[in-house]
Order: C-alpha cells, then structure tokens, then sequence
C-alpha cells in the first residue's frame, strides 16, 4: 500500500544558523574555518556574482571578484565582524561584497587569489547559464541580487525535499509535487490533470491528492528550516518567506 504519511520526520528544532557559522570560525583551527567557509562560497555565490553583473561586471570579472572576496574573508576574518543584531545576513553580506569591490584593483596579481592550503573554487559551482547572463536594464542590481538569492533558496529546498523523498520511499511523492506544483510555477506552464498523473503512476486519484499535500507540508517544513538559517528570529523567518513569495510574483503553489 502506498505510503502517503509525513516526509522526514516532526519538526526539528531551530537549526543552527548562519551566524551560529560565522560564530564558530572565530575560534576554529584555520583548515575548519576554511572548510566553513567554502560552505557558505558554495551557498551564497550565485547572488554575489548576479549583483556585480548587473553592476557592469563582465563575467571574468565578477567571477573573479567573488572569489577574493571570499578569500579575502579567510585572510582577513572579514566575515568575522558580522553582528547580528545590525540586520540581516543577506544584507551583511551585500555590503560586506560592495566595500570588497570597491577596494579592488583590477591586476593580474588581483585575479583568482587563493589562500594557502587552497579553497574551492568558482569554476567549480558556475554553470553555462551563470557565464552567458547577461543583466537586464531593467531591474536594479540590487533586485538581481534578492532574486538570485530567492531562486537559490528554493532550488536547495527542491534538492533537499528530493533526497528525503529518496530516502523514505517516496520518489512518487516528489515526482507529483514536481510535475503538478513546481515546474508549472516555475516554467509558466499549465499543470497536468490530477488524474492523469494517478494514472501514470498507477494510484488512486485520492492516493495521488495525499501524495501532494504530504510533499507540500515537507516542502514547507524544509523551506521554514532552510530561512531560519540566516533568519534572525521567527519573525524575521516569516518576513523572509513572504519576501521570497513577493520576489516569485505572489506564486502561491511555491508556498
């Protein structure tokens, strides 16, 4: 019988965030800290690199940028002097790249600066997609900055919900959720019938229904979890999320 209760468990407590990151790099052995910091490269880049593209930024240069920045971060313990209660993380960040930018001296010696001991690399997490963006004239580096981040966002809960639903058995739930809710919200195009998807599957058209909503509540649950990350509290968690619903044109299927 199909399986069609909760994906991944009750409600965790609230997850170690961002700051709680920036926290521990303070008192770290230096290959930790590193190890922490590619964490939040491979997490935040994409964001960074859209804003300075917009910013007139060619791709070499942008790409380039992001990197000493966060290399820049390791040597000087840049990241360090985030403060919490001075705003939000994404914010932080932002200015912390914008004051980084404007420092830079645009030199060979300047270009893909690595710490010693090495760091991951930009060239491993840009796609074809990332390279060949070209920023529209129509929209502020900063908007480009706030919806990178918002698709980001969403992009990790999608990889995370998938991998539970891989882990509990329940690939189906997640194939539904996929077909039905996010790539109509997110390709603009038009959902297929419920009932043609419990026939693909070979399920009840009521089985398919629970599949959804068991998917949606995960998918909700993962998404609370991954904002209280860098949230600074509950509050600020669900500005946040409403945030990313504004961001999405009120796309309500995604929340």
């Amino acid at each position: 019988m199909l399986d069609t209760t909760e994906i991944g468990g009750k409600a965790k407590n609230f997850p170690t965030t961002q700051w709680d990151v920036l926290r521990a790099m303070r008192e770290c052995t230096p290959e930790l800290k590193r190890q922490l910091l590619d964490g939040l490269m491979s997490r935040y880049w994409k964001p960074l690199y859209y804003f300075l593209r917009c910013q007139g930024q060619d791709y070499e240069a942008a790409k380039d940028l992001v990197q000493g920045f966060f290399t820049a971060c390791i040597e000087r313990d840049a990241l360090l002097m985030a403060d919490a209660s001075r705003g939000r993380f994404r914010t932080f960040l932002l200015t912390a790249l914008t004051n980084y930018a404007r420092k830079v001296h645009r030199d060979e010696n300047a270009k893909k600066r690595r710490p010693p001991g090495g760091m991951i690399s930009l060239d491993e997490l840009i796609g074809d997609e990332d390279a060949t963006f070209e920023p529209s004239s129509n929209e502020t580096p900063e908007h480009i900055f706030n919806r990178a981040w918002a698709i980001d966002l969403v992009h990790r809960v999608l990889k995370t919900l998938e991998e539970e639903c891989a882990q509990t058995g329940k690939e189906i739930h997640f194939a539904l959720f996929r077909m039905r809710i996010i790539e109509p919200a997110l390709e603009g195009t038009k959902a297929p019938p419920l009932a043609e998807l419990a026939r693909r599957y070979e399920i009840t058209k009521k089985q398919a229904g629970h599949c959804l909503l068991t998917a949606r509540l995960a998918y909700q649950r993962i998404l609370r979890d991954e904002v209280n990350t860098y949230a600074l509290s509950k509050e600020d968690a669900a500005e946040e999320i409403q945030n990313v619903f504004n961001m999405f044109g009120n796309k309500k299927q995604l929340f």
